[in-house]
């Protein structure tokens, strides 16, 4: 059987190949009844179109690029299918590069994306400068930052509110009776591990409380780094009694050091983390974290991309607010009034 053409589609619909060619790139006018009436026999004969040749009319590819920085991380992961549904909804092609937290990969991600002509770029956590970034996103039509703070002439961007994240984890500990809290807030100096140092620090201000930098772990946001380091620093800081971690995988590898130096969570000491992941319930204890909705995040940047790329840049930044899920592992203030022993006298 031969492939139906877009000369069958004009034969049926009776109109002109021309007026099929305008419907099918979306370029130029037509009646509503005739885009009705074309779409229609479109559906009917099954045509497709030439997508190599489309893209020379129209010079778009339909296609948009997402680099994460750990497509084994489960927060990256939903936020993949966030976009990838959302493309799907509105007519494009997603294509995923996994750049495993490397600033050259990322480059190469946005350089390889270049090459193949997508229509607009989504990178998630941009490890290069800020000029470098700049230049790179430059050369698309529209591109969207997640979780990290850019001009927003080079960028759309989308970030969670971290500090409402640290407040409402520090103000939580503090009514529950805890007194001395580290902060886990992954490596290096980071725009997001600033934004986690800044807010725990203003969090702890606004309860009267001291920042001490020795109550700050930094290290990989890994399950087995997280252990190792929280087994490194509890025997060093006794007089710690609760946790905030950057994450929840971070969490997951502090619950593990506690067991494994017999301190009870949360008897002895509460743990916080961030993003609720599924698994985030089933730990045991389950985990008190901020919820976060990494789906919505992969909807909403692919809508500010597609914007972006049409000029229409209404909303450069869209500020994700998180809430706090109180589960075991750092109940209320009720359950720990329970938990807690009183100290001796």
């Amino acid at each position: 059987m031969s492939r139906v053409t877009m000369a069958d589609v004009a034969r049926v619909a009776g109109v002109s190949k021309q007026t099929v060619s305008r419907i099918v790139n979306e370029k130029g006018e037509a009646s509503a009844d005739t885009i009705r009436r074309v779409l229609e026999v479109i559906q009917e004969l099954g045509y497709r179109p030439n997508g190599i040749a489309r893209s020379l009319a129209t010079r778009r590819t339909k296609t948009l690029g997402l680099v994460l920085s750990n497509l084994s991380n489960p927060y990256q992961a939903e936020i993949a299918e966030g976009a990838e549904a959302t493309a799907a909804e509105l007519g494009y092609d997603l294509f995923m590069s996994n750049a495993f937290r490397n600033a050259e990969k990322q480059e190469r991600a946005l350089e390889a994306f270049e090459h193949k002509s997508v229509d607009g770029v989504i990178v998630f956590k941009p490890r290069m400068p800020e000029a470098r970034l700049a230049r790179l996103l430059g050369r698309h039509r529209g591109a969207v930052v997640i979780d990290r703070q850019v001009p927003h002439r080079i960028a759309g961007v989308i970030r969670t509110d971290l500090t409402v994240s640290m407040a409402l984890a520090v103000e939580h500990l503090v009514r529950s009776g805890r007194q001395t809290i580290a902060l886990f807030p992954g490596l290096g100096r980071s725009d997001i591990s600033l934004a986690l140092l800044d807010g725990f620090s203003t969090g702890l201000a606004t309860h009267g409380l001291a920042f001490d930098e020795a109550h700050v772990v930094r290290g990989q946001t890994t399950v087995e780094a997280a252990m190792e380091a929280v087994i490194g620093f509890l025997p060093e800081h006794p007089e710690v009694d609760a946790i905030v971690c950057n994450n929840d995988v971070v969490a997951v590898g502090v619950l593990h050091g506690c067991r494994e130096l017999g301190r009870r969570v949360p008897e002895d000491i509460a743990v916080i983390g961030h993003g609720d992941m599924a698994y985030a319930r089933l730990v045991t204890p389950a985990l008190t974290t901020l919820h976060v909705d990494r789906f919505e995040i992969g909807r909403n940047a692919v809508r500010m991309l597609i914007d972006r790329m049409a000029g229409r840049n209404l909303t450069t930044e869209i500020v994700i607010k998180p809430e706090l899920v109180v589960r075991a592992s750092a109940p209320g203030p009720e359950v720990a009034a329970i938990a807690v022993p009183a100290a001796s006298a």
